[in-house]
């Protein structure tokens, strides 16, 4: 993904509608599945770091004459866009594929069918993304319990669905209420995970109109995160983003 010539194949790959796969030997092929399962994050951050501006050829020439054509034709940015999200829908094919492999009794459980839901998520494939969840969901509670971190991850991921994405708001508040209460008595209120719940929680409200609830949610995720992770961490910028839009929904100055 850092030579030009390949992510010009990649490219060309999508804007022709010709079918893409990745040819692994076998010996790779296993490695990938059980990466799948064990370190999908890294897979899909990888995957992210797509550049063309940054892609080589041993050339010189060749380099440049792949770049310009490229800019010529889709400009750097939607190049890389395109890339990625053709990337992505292989990836989505790929864990499919190594979910439906796991035994009953792990798929629930693993860290694959979150990781696969989120990439859904961002995706806009709503709906696959919420059945696995929900899926999750009910597994972990029954195998893991419901204080388990892992099953908070679930609750909070699918009321971070429920209330960003698909706008259901009154089906997400409960889940992302449980997240918040659960994350502060297991994990403390100065846990990075308890933040991300108390601002989405605090971020839900604004969306509903509670804006006076929402407003020491988003003020204790700010002041905390700054204290935690210090001012110009991207959670304190996110969380300081928050604050400000719903301050702006008051009719106050951030």
């Amino acid at each position: 993904l850092k030579r030009a010539y390949c992510i010009k194949e990649v490219y060309h790959t999508q804007a022709s509608g010709a079918e893409f796969d990745v040819v692994m030997s076998t010996k790779q092929q296993a490695a990938f599945e059980a990466a799948l399962v064990e370190d999908f994050g890294s897979i899909k951050a990888g995957m992210c770091k797509v550049d063309v501006r940054n892609a080589k050829c041993r050339n010189p020439k060749e380099t440049k004459s792949i770049l310009d054509e490229l800019d010529g034709k889709v400009g750097f940015a939607e190049c890389n866009k395109l890339v990625i999200g053709l990337l992505n829908k292989n990836l989505a094919a790929h864990a499919r594929a190594a979910l439906a492999l796991l035994p009953a009794a792990e798929r629930g459980v693993s860290t694959l069918i979150d990781a696969l839901a989120l990439l859904l998520r961002d995706m806009g494939q709503y709906e696959e993304a919420r059945l696995l969840l929900e899926e999750a969901i009910q597994e972990k509670r029954e195998k893991l319990g419901d204080r388990h971190p892992d099953t908070l991850s679930s609750i909070h991921n699918l009321g971070w669905l429920l209330a960003n994405k698909t706008r259901e708001y009154e089906e997400a508040k409960p889940l992302l209420e449980e997240a918040v209460q659960t994350r502060r008595e297991t994990l403390g209120d100065r846990h990075r995970d308890t933040l991300d719940s108390i601002s989405r929680m605090g971020y839900l409200l604004k969306d509903m109109g509670q804006l006076e609830e929402a407003r020491p949610l988003c003020e204790e995720a700010v002041q905390v995160s700054k204290e935690t992770l210090g001012d110009r961490h991207p959670h304190t910028l996110v969380y300081i983003n928050n604050l400000d839009s719903l301050l702006q929904a008051m009719g106050k100055r951030a």
